[in-house]
């Protein structure tokens, strides 16, 4: 138990050694994030890329539930690892050519995963507000992306292409607001190098529009990072 209160091994679907970590780092970092959606007034659906076991989902369908929000929460996975890493970017980064962790397949999980993540996020939400999405990106997206632009996005999918893929659907589509929050998991992996990862998809994917801008938020664990994320077309009245 935690701060927040919540207990994620009341319907987790497995125990995983990952667990304790987690639970260190997300159930805080993700309350704040909602407190100042909340005073902030901002609404919408909550977009999570790279689910994995479910952690982080149940941390934000718990804190949807506190909040008492109905807001959609679409999770978006392949389920069956990582993909193979295709592009150069990848082949050469760290986590790849010298660590030898996001290979093709790393964190893959059982097949019954995805069923399992909806039938135990509906301890805490309706079944038709959970949209839990299984799929490569380049399989899944844009056609299953929501309308109406996201309150937070949490981009958890490691690898650059991947990251970057998901941040240009999300940008040509506007799917961003003013003031929402983007959050970026592996921000800080690759030894933090600019060169590489979320770092290098963020400001690629940013820097190729004009319309919106990011500034900082908050850290959060040893190499996450948070977002506001800016509509440069809205003008002070």
């Amino acid at each position: 138990m935690n701060s927040t209160g919540y207990h994620p091994h009341l319907f987790l679907p497995v125990n995983h050694a990952w667990l304790s970590r987690f639970n260190a780092i997300y159930p805080e970092a993700f309350q704040k994030c909602f407190e100042y959606l909340q005073l902030s007034q901002i609404k919408g659906p909550v977009l999570e890329f790279g689910t994995f076991f479910g952690y982080s989902a149940s941390v934000i369908a718990y804190l949807l539930k506190h909040f008492q929000l109905d807001w959609p929460l679409y999770l978006y996975d392949s389920f069956q690892g990582l993909p193979e890493p295709e592009h150069s970017v990848d082949q050469a980064s760290y986590e790849v050519k010298a660590h030898q962790v996001w290979l093709k397949g790393a964190m893959n999980v059982p097949e019954e995963i995805p069923d399992q993540i909806h039938k135990g996020l509906s301890v805490l939400l309706p079944l038709e507000q959970i949209h839990v999405i299984p799929g490569f990106f380049s399989e899944t997206l844009p056609a299953s992306l929501p309308k109406e632009p996201a309150a937070l996005v949490h981009l958890d999918c490691d690898l650059y292409a991947s990251s970057l893929s998901v941040l240009k659907a999300l940008l040509e589509r506007e799917l961003f607001q003013d003031g929402c929050l983007l959050l970026m998991d592996d921000y800080s992996c690759n030894k933090a190098n600019p060169k590489m990862g979320q770092r290098r998809a963020l400001r690629e994917a940013f820097a190729e529009q004009e319309r919106w801008s990011i500034s900082e938020f908050m850290g959060y664990g040893w190499g996450s990072k948070a977002f506001f994320v800016h509509d440069t077309a809205v003008e002070p009245v």
